[in-house]
């Protein structure tokens, strides 16, 4: 898992954490699901009536990186992104201070997993 602040979500930024989390984890993924975020999938259809891909969706090409979405008000099917994100705003509420990059430290390496028999990973 790679991680980095940024001022806003944009493609450049999805391509730049993706390739940190391949080049850190020394692994390419096989498949990649995420919602219908700007960042991700380009919506908007071009003069022909044709969605074009995003540079997020050229480039997970590119590397030969299926591309799932989830459907559209479904957050089930993010499930454990959503509940990631719950984690890191709870611990952020009770460590202000805390940078991103410690959270996920703290989240892959420290946090007790119920799925484990309350032990770290």
């Amino acid at each position: 898992m790679a991680s980095g602040e940024f001022n806003n979500a944009n493609e450049k930024n999805t391509i730049f954490l993706l390739h940190q989390a391949i080049l850190i984890n020394e692994v390419t993924p096989y498949l990649i699901l995420s919602d219908k975020g700007t960042q991700f999938y380009n919506s908007k259809k071009n003069k022909k009536g044709e969605r074009t891909p995003s540079l997020f969706e050229q480039e997970l090409k590119e590397l030969g990186i299926k591309f799932w979405t989830s459907r559209r008000n479904h957050p089930q099917t993010n499930g454990k992104m959503e509940r990631w994100f719950g984690s890191m705003k709870s611990r952020f509420k009770k460590h202000p201070d805390e940078s991103l990059q410690e959270f996920v430290r703290w989240y892959n390496e420290e946090r007790i997993h119920h799925a484990l028999d309350n032990r770290t990973p």
